[in-house]
């Protein structure tokens, strides 16, 4: 099992979301850290990854033994920021 690690951004944005969806992306995040194969999808230009979950995007850089979430957001808007380590 890998280590999830939450930028504060990230854990404000993921506080933000609603309930029902809030839930599910928790679920994947540690389903992906105990290594079950998800929707992911490397990220063109950057070291980053972008997993899908419904309507909703979860951006991390993952090594070893890490996955740190650098982002969550809606489709639309995740696309829009930068993000940083």
């Amino acid at each position: 099992m890998k280590l999830l690690v939450l930028k504060s951004s990230a854990a404000k944005a993921l506080d933000t979301v609603a309930q029902p969806h809030r839930s599910r992306l928790a679920e994947e995040l540690a389903a992906y850290a105990l290594g079950k194969p998800c929707d992911t999808k490397a990220m063109a230009g950057t070291p980053t990854v972008r997993m899908r979950v419904g309507d909703y995007r979860i951006v991390f850089d993952e090594t070893a033994t890490t996955i740190l979430v650098l982002a969550i957001g809606h489709r639309r808007e995740i696309y829009r920021q930068e993000y940083r380590q």
